[in-house]
């Protein structure tokens, strides 16, 4: 079986290309180039695509009616990968250059870097819409808070280490922090329901999270193949 790992984030460009290399297990799976800025971009979300039923709510449940304006706010590239189930027996590595900035004399104000706003991983049946839809049922839940367990995206700091101390971050959640330098990020690989998943083994329940979904609609990227 093969696996599709998808990252979305942000990329500001100083002076350079940098670059990113993506590994699993220690087999090369590509490497990107990267040229130019990667912005934000604003998508209306049109409700014909799937899971556009309760946006807003932080439960999924209950449709926010026609006036609801439907948004997706999310970087204007998307990068996926097919992956050999036999690769993925230990971890996904990312190996990063993104070094350059105007350091002078102690002082520095413009750098290279990216932010993340998505990374997942999943079975290739999940670029059809109908495997996310038989999984709809765990899209709801109770608590008030995110649950900490959100299938395919959940990706905590204390999850993933890093051969630079300085990028030993103690926010709770990988995404939307500033990384600039040239370091490695190490992604552990865990199996559970006879899934493999990114990040140490969790316990309790998971919960879906559809914008990995919503990403892939949006970049025309689902009910098709990798």
């Amino acid at each position: 079986m093969s696996y599709v790992f998808g990252m979305s984030f942000v990329y500001r460009k100083y002076r350079s290309d940098s670059t990113i290399r993506i590994y699993a297990d220690n087999n090369l799976v590509d490497e990107l180039s990267l040229g130019d800025d990667i912005n934000l971009k604003t998508i209306q979300y049109d409700k014909k695509l799937i899971f556009s039923e309760g946006m807003g709510k932080i439960n999924g449940e209950n449709d926010p009616g026609e006036n609801y304006c439907r948004v997706l706010i999310t970087p204007e590239k998307l990068f996926l990968f097919e992956i050999d189930e036999k690769c993925l027996t230990n971890s996904i590595r990312l190996e990063f250059d993104v070094d350059q900035n105007n350091y002078t004399n102690g002082f520095m104000s413009k750098f290279s870097y990216i932010r993340f706003y998505s990374i997942f991983l999943f079975p290739d049946c999940f670029l059809q819409e109908s495997s996310w839809r038989r999984l709809n049922h765990l899209r709801s839940y109770k608590q008030k808070k995110m649950p900490q367990w959100m299938w395919p995206t959940t990706l905590l700091f204390s999850d993933v280490t890093f051969n630079n101390s300085a990028y030993q971050c103690t926010h709770d959640i990988v995404y939307g922090n500033t990384l600039s330098g040239k370091f490695t990020m190490n992604i552990p690989l865990t199996k559970k329901h006879k899934i493999i998943q990114l990040g140490k083994e969790r316990h309790g329940r998971a919960y879906l999270s559809p914008n990995p979904a919503r990403i892939l609609s949006v970049f025309n990227s689902i009910n098709t193949n990798t």
